[in-house]
């Protein structure tokens, strides 16, 4: 009722967006992939994902377009396929874990993601089993006294906590939405649980 319907849309912004890209780097070196817009580097550049977006609105009150409330995110939309994530709150969210942990968050989260590539190396799981976007929300959900000094202790104390518990409670740093789910911006729950069982598996071996 207020904005109406729009006459430029996401489609036509990222189509315009893959046109100056190609205009100026070079068709070739442009591909327009399922979320990112890929820029293939040269000598003196490297490979780049760009994200075309739009600001996203989840609105919880509304009277009008000056008096609403909403949380603000942003809007992936390709051939009709959209991704709707909250990237400014998942980053807050950390940096606030981070710093309720005395520092010790992000070292274990630099662990794990090292693991996971580890594991994909090694056949343990495949590149897409465990995002690693997905693997700070899965540490997220660990309370914060079990973050000691010492990082193997750490790193045993929060997995064993995580999973002994069921992560369909567990949501994303956000908050918008739980960490597991069927949207293509959750973690698959087959995809959490194989990845928690090689995890155990890998731990053991190595």
């Amino acid at each position: 009722r207020d904005y109406g319907p729009a006459t430029y849309t996401a489609s036509d912004f990222r189509k315009d967006v893959i046109g100056v890209l190609g205009s100026h780097y070079g068709i070739h070196n442009v591909t327009d992939g399922k979320k990112s817009v890929k820029l293939a580097g040269v000598s003196s550049r490297r490979n780049a994902d760009i994200v075309v977006c739009t600001q996203y609105r989840k609105y919880t009150h509304y009277w009008g377009n000056n008096a609403c409330f909403f949380v603000e995110g942003m809007m992936i939309n390709n051939q009709g396929d959209s991704t709707i994530n909250y990237p400014r709150l998942h980053a807050e969210a950390l940096t606030h874990k981070h710093q309720q942990t005395l520092s010790r968050f992000k070292p274990l989260v630099r662990v794990l993601k090292n693991i996971k590539t580890r594991m994909v190396e090694r056949g343990y799981i495949n590149e897409k089993t465990a995002a690693s976007y997905y693997i700070e929300g899965w540490l997220y959900n660990a309370p914060n006294e079990l973050f000691v000094y010492d990082l193997r202790d750490r790193f045993e104390k929060v997995c064993n906590w995580l999973l002994r518990h069921d992560p369909a409670e567990f949501v994303m740093p956000h908050r918008q939405f739980p960490l597991i789910g069927t949207q293509n911006n959750q973690w698959i729950s087959n995809n959490l649980e194989q990845f928690s069982e090689r995890l155990i598996d890998f731990d053991r071996r190595y």
